[in-house]
Parts: structure tokens; C-alpha cells; sequence
């Protein structure tokens, strides 16, 4: 439970009483001068950062639902044991630190490591999957797509049709995009994946056009 505005938040580098820490519950403070939400589940207890990576939602006003806690704003969904991100909008995870008990206390210590992205689907697996997907849409649900194909090891060629001028507009609060009209490269860290992006294209654009049977064909002018 989110203190009120204006309660100093206890600093859990110097412990917290382990009562304090109601089963199933959430509290909010601090460690290194960051925010950080105290949570447990029976017996284990885990400790990662407040916020949300999509719009900066308070988690900890969220829902918690077995290990995992989710945003009150958008249901983005965040792993308490490795901070990743489960469930759109969120495509980043959230830091996550050691939580150590001492008799009764609740201890908060160095930052974990993040997890590392899945590697590359082996050939031998990836005989039954296509060489290429086409994303049609290049709004927030497109590139969680793309961002779970390359999370789940899919390396074969991204291409995102849209209409909007400017890749960007697919996902503002995330970490930041560089563009150009052909590619996106995400930096934020464990989502980092390239899509090729074909923006400004609509079925009766004048500019550029694109057919969708059993394949697909896109025509630039």
C-alpha cells in the first residue's frame, strides 16, 4: 500500500520489521535514494522498482496476482522475482534487489542482475516457423508484438506496416526509438530488436500500396 502524500518512506538499507510486511501486501520506501516496493508472499520476499516502465504507474497501488504485480493505469504486468516485463504496454522490466531477512528485519540490498534475453531459436526448432512476419499496425499492441517475438528467440525479418508518419508514435513513454523510414531500433536494454518499418502506408495511398492474400506484397513508389 502506497504511503500518503507527504509520509517520509522508510529506507530499507537500514531494515524494516518483518511484522510490518503484511502477507500478500506491498509497501512502499526507499534503498539508495530510489523507490522501491517491499513485497511478500509467504515466505519470500522480494523487493523492485515502483514504478511502472510504460507511464510511470505507482505499482504500489497495483494488483498482486501470484509473483507477479500489475500496474493499476494499464495492466502492464512485471515479475517480482526478475523485474521482467510480462504483459504489454510495458516493454521494459523494472530493477529488482536482494532481499535479505535478519531475525526479525527486512533488509534490502544490492540491485540484481537483469535477466537476459532467450536466445536465438536453433534451426533444428525453427524449420517450422516462418522467415519473415508482417505486423499490420504500428501502435502500442504492434510493437509488443514484435518486442515478444524477439523476447521468445524469433530472429527471421520484422516488417511493421503503418499509416502514422513516424514509428515513434507507436509506444511514447518507452525508452527512446531512433528512426529512419525504413527501421526501429529500440534501446531499451532487454527489448532491443529491429523491425523494418514501412510508414505512411494506407490501401489507397498514392505514394506506396500494400496487398495481403496467402502472401504479402508491398510496392514503394
Amino acid at each position: 500500500m502506497a504511503q500518503g502524500e507527504g509520509t517520509a518512506k522508510p529506507d530499507f538499507r537500514n531494515g524494516f520489521p518483518m511484522g510490518d510486511v503484511p502477507d500478500g501486501g506491498m509497501v512502499l520506501g526507499q534503498a539508495d535514494g530510489e523507490d522501491v516496493i517491499l513485497v511478500r508472499r509467504g515466505r519470500d520476499l522480494f523487493a523492485i522498482g515502483a514504478y511502472c516502465t510504460h507511464y510511470h504507474g505507482p505499482l504500489a497501488d497495483g494488483l498482486l496476482v501470484g509473483e507477479e504485480v500489475r500496474c493499476p493505469w494499464h495492466h502492464a504486468c512485471f515479475s517480482l522475482r526478475t523485474g521482467e516485463a510480462l504483459r504489454a504496454p510495458a516493454l521494459d522490466p523494472v530493477t529488482c534487489w536482494r532481499v535479505e531477512r535478519v531475525s526479525d528485519r527486512v533488509f534490502v540490498r544490492e540491485k540484481c542482475a537483469q535477466p537476459v534475453p532467450k536466445p536465438a531459436i536453433s534451426p533444428r526448432n525453427s524449420r517450422s516457423l516462418p522467415p519473415s512476419v508482417v505486423i499490420v499496425g504500428g501502435g502500442g499492441a504492434g510493437l509488443a508484438a514484435a518486442d515478444m517475438l524477439r523476447r521468445e528467440g524469433y530472429d527471421g525479418a520484422l516488417t511493421m506496416i503503418s499509416a502514422d508518419d513516424s514509428a515513434s508514435l507507436a509506444q511514447p513513454q518507452t525508452t527512446g526509438f531512433h528512426c529512419d523510414p525504413l527501421s526501429i531500433t529500440s534501446t531499451g536494454g532487454l527489448t532491443s530488436f529491429s523491425v523494418r518499418a514501412c510508414l505512411r502506408l494506407t490501401s489507397s495511398s498514392g505514394a506506396s500500396s500494400w496487398r495481403m492474400g496467402r502472401r504479402m506484397d508491398l510496392e514503394r513508389s
